[in-house]
């Protein structure tokens, strides 16, 4: 029974923690728990990798919780959305210049038109 009560004492602990830090850091510290969830049942990552994950999370949302409370809230909401910005940022910049690639190998005869294999020399076998 007394387990039973550490372990309730320990969850109100945690909660009552979690309550007084500031909203970016509640966000990061669920994106990082998700990830890590995810990434759980990943065989390749070792155990120092996964808790090094943990304390990089713990970590930034520290320095996050202490950057609010100082008043540069704007500044840990910029850089907790920074990453969803230049996510697809970068895909759209890589896809607009793969497309450019290709549309300038078809115009040089490198590739067909509709067709995605290179145009070869015949060769005497």
């Amino acid at each position: 029974m007394a387990e039973l009560f550490n372990m309730k004492q320990f969850i109100k602990n945690i909660a009552d923690k979690l309550s007084r830090i500031c909203l970016p850091s509640k966000l990061y510290i669920a994106f990082g728990l998700f990830l890590i969830i995810l990434t759980l049942r990943n065989k390749k990552k070792t155990l120092f990798v996964k808790i090094l994950s943990i304390s990089y999370i713990g970590l930034i949302s520290f320095i996050f919780d202490i950057l609010c409370k100082q008043g540069y809230g704007f500044i840990v909401w910029f850089l907790l959305i920074l990453p969803f910005i230049m996510v697809p940022l970068i895909i759209l910049i890589t896809t607009i210049n793969f497309a450019g690639n290709i549309k300038n190998m078809v115009s040089e005869g490198r590739f067909k038109k509709g067709k995605t294999k290179p145009i070869t020399k015949n060769r005497k076998r």
